[in-house]
């Protein structure tokens, strides 16, 4: 038992927020059961698109534990504090346009479109210049984290690097040759 403690101690930090630390945006395609880790999985995930036919739920508590993968920090600041009490203490399940109402995934499609779907979002993201993308997310990030006159500062300090961008240069001629 002391060695699964300490590895708990040790590796849960290096996979808690593997993927939501990641500099990119990221997605994910929810298709089927999300349930316990991942489900906290996909709460570390920016924009989570589900389908139709997936099942969320954070069981853990019915079975002697927590969500302890982030779920009982990520949960709140998803759906609140009350409604994220009554899913984990419950560990009831619900579909996917639950999940949607409650903000836990940002949209649903029909189980046949959800790769399409994915698919056309992440290329969307990806037309947009990489530097303004990871900055806007460390600064979307800081925002769950801190309060607006702390939070405002760290925008700026995000927004900076902007400035020494090609893609911030190239409309800055753009503007200044008088196009768009």
């Amino acid at each position: 038992m002391q060695e699964l403690y300490d590895e708990r101690r040790y590796f849960r930090s290096r996979w808690v927020s593997s993927v939501a630390s990641m500099v990119k945006p990221m997605l994910a395609a929810i298709n089927s059961w999300c349930l316990g880790g991942g489900f906290e999985l996909a709460l570390q995930c920016d924009l989570p698109i589900a389908s139709d036919r997936a099942t969320f739920a954070l069981p853990e508590v019915g079975l002697g534990f927590l969500p302890g993968a982030g779920g009982t920090q990520r949960l709140p600041r998803a759906v609140g504090l009350q409604k994220a009490k009554e899913l984990i203490f419950t560990g009831r399940r619900f579909d996917a346009h639950e999940a949607e109402r409650l903000g836990v995934v940002l949209r649903v499609v029909p189980h046949a479109e959800l790769k399409t779907a994915a698919m056309e979002l992440a290329r969307s993201i990806a037309r947009q210049p990489r530097m303004s993308l990871i900055q806007a997310k460390i600064a979307l990030n800081a925002s769950q984290e801190t309060t607006l006159s702390a939070g405002l500062p760290a925008e700026n300090e995000a927004w900076l690097p902007c400035l020494l961008s090609d893609a911030w240069k190239g409309q800055v001629a753009r503007f200044s040759e008088g196009g768009r």
